[in-house]
């Protein structure tokens, strides 16, 4: 399995490239932002995509139904701090497995993971 990050938080997305165990899970690579998860994801392909929802130039919903054009196989899990209705209901309509509140812990993470490997 293939996994990718995309967070415009460096220290977000490094921690949890570094917390959570990905050779139990999956191969991962991090994205610092939108574009480059779409550039990264046209030759990668990753199976699982964790995205923030709020990052400039274009928010986490945007690219994942632009990732879902794209790799409609794609498993999709958000994180944010910020779980407003709106948010929520973009989730659900890209049938996200998961929807992980900022701050989370790794085995919060790592079980939303487990969950879209299964």
């Amino acid at each position: 399995m293939k996994l990718m990050i995309v967070d415009d938080e460096t220290a977000t997305r490094n921690g949890i490239l570094k917390y959570v165990h990905w050779t139990e899970l999956a191969e991962s690579k991090g994205a610092g932002s939108p574009g480059g998860a779409l550039r990264i994801s046209s030759v990668w392909e990753p199976d699982i995509v964790i995205s923030d929802i709020r990052m400039p130039d274009m928010d986490g919903v945007t690219l994942c139904r632009k990732l879902k054009e794209l790799l409609p196989a794609c498993c999709l899990i958000f994180i944010s701090g910020y779980a407003d209705k709106e948010n929520l209901i973009a989730a659900i309509s890209l049938s996200a497995v998961s929807f992980v509140e900022k701050p989370f812990s790794i085995d919060e993470l790592e079980a939303a993971i487990q969950k879209a490997v299964d």
